[in-house]
């Protein structure tokens, strides 16, 4: 069995001496289990662990290592939700997750939480309107906090 089909969720909790990127790689997991799952296609042994495993992959939307961040955790999330295998409760953990990182006033230092936050965010949206599951304040919330975000964006180097 892999550790990385075990995978804990981890708080998102900001402690002023941890960033996110800090906690990633996830505990317990290495760099290069990572890269091997982004190999496998993100394919994991228990589809059942599918959203521990993205809830843990949260962090690494942060990490300056674009292997980690890109080709791992965005490709990963986006893999999962277009594909199906995460359920709407586990996108909805998401959205409460990511939500307060594409806030104007969240701190984002080398400048990669919030557009990566967003572009997941972009994910939560397109489940949503491929099957409606969002209440309509979770949308308008989704919504409003979209566009404080576009409104502040003033890096465009993407």
């Amino acid at each position: 069995m892999n550790r990385l089909d075990i995978a804990p969720v981890l708080g998102l909790a900001i402690v002023s001496c941890v960033s996110l990127a800090d906690m990633c790689p996830p505990a317990g997991v290495s760099r290069e289990e990572l890269l091997q799952l982004r190999a496998r296609q993100f394919q994991v042994e228990d589809p059942q662990q599918t959203g521990d495993l993205a809830l843990s992959l949260l962090p690494c939307l942060a990490s300056s290592d674009a292997q980690l961040r890109d080709g791992v955790a965005y490709e990963a999330l986006a893999s999962w939700m277009r594909g199906k295998q995460l359920p709407a409760s586990t996108a909805g953990v998401i959205l409460e997750r990511l939500l307060p990182q594409v806030d104007p006033e969240f701190p984002d230092g080398e400048g990669f939480v919030k557009p990566f936050s967003a572009l997941v965010l972009a994910e939560v949206a397109r489940m949503d309107r491929i099957e409606p599951w969002l209440g309509d304040a979770q949308l308008d919330h989704l919504l409003q906090a979209a566009a404080r975000y576009l409104r502040s964006v003033d890096d465009y180097r993407g």
